[in-house]
């Protein structure tokens, strides 16, 4: 009995050592409150990849070897979504042709007052791009596919970055505005450093500085003259 008392914690220690990585990495997380399991926890997680990774389901990623090495790994994401084409997926779709030439509005002129469908969803591809690029930062692959992103809808960022004090103020044009913002932090955020410079991100974030210092200031006057920014607000429905 004695003997047995002593080999008692080394075999609890080797039954911890042999689990998978992704077991431990992940065993807090199948723990509700109560500390028992929690059944939605797989719904959750695959609703969320669908909101912010349309597209990627969670089968994709699971183990592909023996070794459980890749299971929740963010080489694994970044492999799967170079190879599912996230961003790319942005950049050819029905609303491409529109937002590249800078045609995207805000609003249909069949329905005055109505957001256009179009541009909703054009300023949800910024957000998931978005997304992507801070999850994934320092990532040359997708760096480089972000800016090609910004690149090809080039006019309509730059309608954006744009807006003066003396154009109206909309609820979707402030959505758009964000979310231009958006992308451009990320990808400073996840730019290489400095002594390893990306020249196609360099590029972006120079000409996107120019745009922003000029709605900065914009902004500025309009903070300053609450009475005519006001003027310039247009009513979220027709009533």
């Amino acid at each position: 009995m004695g003997r047995y008392r002593e080999l008692c914690p080394f075999f609890r220690a080797r039954a911890d050592l042999e689990k998978p990585p992704s077991y431990s990495k992940l065993a807090l997380s199948f723990k509700a409150e109560s500390t028992s399991y929690d059944p939605g926890l797989h719904d959750k997680l695959a609703a969320q990849f669908e909101q912010d990774f349309p597209g990627l389901f969670l089968h994709q990623l699971q183990s592909q070897d023996l070794s459980d090495d890749l299971t929740f790994s963010l080489d694994l994401l970044r492999s799967r979504l170079q190879y599912e084409g996230v961003i790319s997926a942005y950049s050819n779709n029905g609303i491409s042709l529109a937002a590249s030439s800078g045609l995207n509005d805000v609003t249909l002129r069949e329905r005055p007052g109505a957001r256009s469908p179009a541009h909703k969803a054009y300023c949800s591809s910024i957000a998931v791009v978005s997304a992507v690029v801070s999850a994934l930062r320092r990532h040359h692959f997708f760096d480089a596919e972000a800016c090609e992103f910004v690149q090809l809808y080039g006019k309509q960022i730059v309608r954006a970055l744009s807006w003066s004090v003396s154009d109206p103020i909309t609820l979707p044009l402030l959505d758009e505005i964000e979310q231009v913002v958006n992308l451009f932090y990320a990808l400073a955020e996840s730019a290489p450093p400095t002594a390893y410079p990306n020249p196609v991100v360099v590029k972006v974030l120079r000409v996107s500085t120019t745009y922003a210092l000029t709605l900065l200031q914009q902004l500025n006057y309009a903070l300053m003259h609450p009475n005519h920014i006001a003027s310039l607000l247009e009513p979220v429905t027709a009533e």
